[in-house]
């Protein structure tokens, strides 16, 4: 069973001291943090404490929360809304969305390269994408340790200035 409150001081003493599963709301649709823990209350005022979510909760105007069996039952039902609601301020659950890949297209005149974020384009769905990395600088280190395995492709790539001092843009 779900319980709506409205996000004040008095819905606050109301939470339970069990585990569970709760919900920041704000005006919008989409719920603004999910979390779980196995005393909801006390987490739910950790947050209120933790100078690093002061915009986030400054937006809560409602919160929920659903009493679990356990922490296994927390754990399960969190990662469960939070891959179907996306909710705006979890990031490491949804961290698909913030993967980037090395995009390589044929051009006139030769080959375009380039790092691009999945955010920006549909994975999946559009060709020559190699490969799927948690940052553009491990997709960097990867495109370093292929030049490695072929050097000519150091300038050709950007990756470092030919003889005679000209050099590609690496983005």
């Amino acid at each position: 069973m779900t319980i709506c409150l409205p996000f004040n001081p008095d819905a606050l003493t109301q939470l339970p001291r069990t585990s569970g599963v709760y919900i920041f709301k704000g005006a919008g649709t989409l719920p603004l943090y999910i979390g779980k823990s196995v005393d909801i209350r006390s987490r739910v005022m950790a947050h209120l404490r933790a100078e690093d979510e002061v915009e986030m909760m400054s937006q809560t105007l409602q919160l929920e929360y659903s009493e679990t069996a356990g922490e296994i039952g927390a754990l399960l039902l969190e990662s469960h809304l939070i891959k179907s609601l996306n909710p705006i301020f979890n990031v490491r659950l949804r961290k698909w969305r913030s993967m980037c890949t090395v995009q390589i297209e044929k051009r006139e005149g030769g080959w375009k390269r380039s790092i691009v974020s999945g955010k920006d384009l549909g994975l999946g769905k559009v060709e020559g994408l190699y490969g799927l990395f948690g940052s553009v600088h491990s997709a960097q280190n990867k495109l370093r340790e292929l030049a490695d395995q072929h050097p000519c492709v150091w300038v050709y790539w950007g990756l470092k200035k030919s003889a005679n001092g000209a050099a590609l843009v690496f983005k």
